[in-house]
């Protein structure tokens, strides 16, 4: 059978069983921000213009998304 039939009977013959979702542990600071670090990079400049105002700063846009990303983990 080729990998596309392969794919399909995947999806089509499930038993219905599912995989127990594990217990998530807790995460650290650090871990944290890095994922905040991680989600701020995957913004637009506008998003992080936007995200700033929520914050209570003001973003110049015409700024590099480097130092758009630093002032806003500064403010936080």
């Amino acid at each position: 059978m080729s990998w596309l039939g392969n794919i399909i009977k995947s999806v089509f013959n499930n038993d219905g069983s599912q995989k127990k979702p594990s217990e998530k542990k807790p995460t650290s600071k650090k871990s944290e921000s890095a994922v905040k670090s991680f989600t701020l990079k995957t913004m637009s400049k506008k998003q992080l213009e936007e995200h700033g105002r929520t914050l209570g700063i003001e973003l110049d846009r015409r700024k590099t998304k480097a130092k758009l990303i630093a002032q806003i983990t500064a403010a936080q």
